[in-house]
């Protein structure tokens, strides 16, 4: 529709719809991640999935241009019907190949077989479930407030205050889309083995160095550094976050959990750039920004620790 429209408010409207769409489609589909893996295999698979959007990006980094160099003035047209043509595919395939139990097809989930608690499948809620629900939200905002202030400003800051030339920038931006495939598997694979709180702890430590890099003006050396860093753990907290959810929250309840802690996750990304944008004017830099996002995650690493082990609760499995 966006490709075929000419008036503004209708683009509007369709792009408005083009973000409910994909907040429909990624609760659910982690929320698949804890019916068709068991617990020891949960994080890695979330951050296969998770990687999709590493290489969703990648791909449109180079079509999207190539389109616009080939239909000039039109090419922003051309890109948007070739990726609701592929969105379009994509339904298909999901439609076609897709499942919401491997009961369905007469599977059995990935994994090691443990016995499972009659409860894991339950709409029940147990004492101390709604603490562990807001303590994931909180942990999820943390990360959507501080990951889209660097994401956003990053770029702007090695230009403006690094003195960096546009092309080096985006050339060490791009080292961060090369790092961010394997966060996601990497840390989502160690969660399994060490537990999720502390996979999230370790992945907000590894933000937090980042954070401070950029905040404490380390050099060049140091900017790499946190750029490196932050490529590394991206995408981890998402990945960890839909493995642990059911894992803390039990099966039947994953998707709504998830849910729930995602749009904890989207009000981070509001009001951190927002909020971000207003320092960085009143200051003059974006240093205090990175040394509050730093604060932040330091915070989180330590509620993180505070979580009870997910390979210890009822609904494990």
């Amino acid at each position: 529709g966006i490709g075929f429209s000419s008036r503004y408010f209708i683009i509007l409207v369709l792009y408005a719809l083009t973000g409910v769409g994909s907040g429909f489609t990624n609760i659910p589909l982690m929320a698949l991640v804890t019916y068709w893996f068991r617990s020891e295999q949960r994080g890695k698979a979330a951050g296969l999935v998770i990687a999709g959007n590493g290489i969703g990006i990648i791909l449109a980094g180079f079509l999207i241009p190539a389109l616009n160099r080939t239909f000039g003035a039109d090419g922003w047209r051309t890109g948007w019907i070739v990726l609701g043509a592929i969105c379009l595919c994509v339904a298909a395939c999901a439609a076609a190949f897709l499942r919401n139990h491997p009961s369905e097809m007469g599977l059995e989930p990935v994994g090691r077989t443990v016995a499972p608690s009659p409860e894991q499948f339950i709409h029940r809620e147990h004492k101390g479930d709604g603490k562990i629900l807001f303590q994931l939200g909180i942990l999820y905002l943390v990360f959507g407030v501080t990951f889209m202030v660097y994401g956003t400003f990053i770029v702007t800051t090695m230009v403006k205050e690094y003195g960096l030339a546009e092309a080096r920038a985006g050339l060490y931006w791009s080292w961060v889309g090369l790092f961010s495939f394997f966060s996601g598997i990497g840390f989502g694979t160690l969660s399994d083995r060490i537990g999720r709180r502390h996979g999230l702890a370790l992945v907000f430590a590894v933000q937090t160095a980042a954070y401070l890099l950029a905040g404490l003006k380390a050099g060049t050396v140091g900017l790499v550094l946190s750029l490196v860093l932050y490529g590394c753990a991206v995408f981890a907290i998402p990945a960890i976050m839909a493995a642990a959810v059911g894992e803390y929250l039990g099966l039947s309840r994953a998707s709504t959990s998830f849910a729930t802690v995602t749009i904890f996750f989207g009000i981070g990304q509001v009001i951190g750039p927002a909020g971000a944008g207003l320092i960085a004017r009143s200051t003059g830099a974006f240093t205090t920004p990175y040394l509050i996002c730093g604060l932040l995650t330091a915070v989180a690493a330590l509620l993180a620790l505070l979580l009870p082990d997910s390979r210890d609760r009822r609904f494990h499995g």
